[in-house]
């Protein structure tokens, strides 16, 4: 967190705290206005540009996102100055005082830009809880009520990202894990032909056998065995041995 000189002045205040306490609580104040003031218009970012299936919802999801910000840098900014500090929110010193990294702008489809904004939500988040924690410290029990106000907020917004992400992610695996067992599946089916015509005697029986393993198959777990008089087989490599 940036600690430079103009971001603690202090101008005369009858609030009873110390001018060193208030110089350090309006210096963690500064550090997350920048932060603050980065963030939202990297939300903004992805509400102008986003694209793909879910752009409606998402356009209107970032602009929602972008307004609660902006009210949360007002917050901030004027606890700093209820302390008598000054509260230093240009653009110029939020890009070189911010802990988020910079927006990709080479992204396009809206779970690109729902995982580029997860990602700058979570070191937020966390900065406000150790800021939480230093204001506790400090005895300032209005900014530690302040910063955990806007945690909870953010933890919120965090999760409504990560439930886009967790949705993808579970609907993927599902998809393949069909396909490989689909796949496997007709594998076992050819090898199941082959051996069904190695002779009169045997054929009625490997008969049964493959209609009985190849239904099975799809409540099978990868490595489950399947023997075949003196040989077996596994769903994971469909190998003999």
């Amino acid at each position: 967190m940036t600690t430079n000189n103009h971001k603690q002045h202090l101008y005369p205040t009858r609030i009873d705290m110390s001018a060193a306490t208030r110089s350090q609580i309006v210096g963690l104040l500064n550090a997350t206005l920048a932060t603050t003031l980065d963030l939202k218009t990297q939300v903004k970012q992805a509400h102008w540009n986003v694209k793909g299936m879910d752009f409606y919802q998402l356009h209107l999801l970032f602009d929602e996102m972008a307004g609660e910000l902006e009210e949360y840098v007002d917050t901030v900014a004027e606890r700093v100055t209820a302390l008598g500090g000054l509260a230093v929110g240009t653009a110029r010193t939020a890009a070189a005082d911010s802990i988020l990294p910079e927006f990709p702008f080479d992204i396009l489809d809206g779970k690109e830009y729902v995982t580029a904004l997860a990602d700058r939500y979570a070191p937020y988040a966390q900065h406000l809880r150790v800021a939480i924690d230093k204001a506790s410290e400090l005895g300032d029990a209005d900014t530690a009520d302040l910063y955990t106000e806007i945690s909870r907020a953010i933890d919120k917004r965090l999760w409504f990202l990560e439930a886009h992400l967790q949705a993808s992610a579970t609907t993927a695996t599902a998809v393949a894990e069909k396909v490989a067992v689909k796949r496997a599946r007709h594998r076992l089916s050819g090898l199941c032909h082959n051996f069904c015509g190695v002779g009169r005697r045997a054929r009625h029986r490997l008969s049964g056998l493959c209609h009985n393993f190849c239904g099975p198959l799809l409540l099978a777990r990868p490595k489950d065995v399947f023997p075949i008089g003196s040989r077996q087989f596994t769903i994971e490599n469909m190998s003999i041995y």
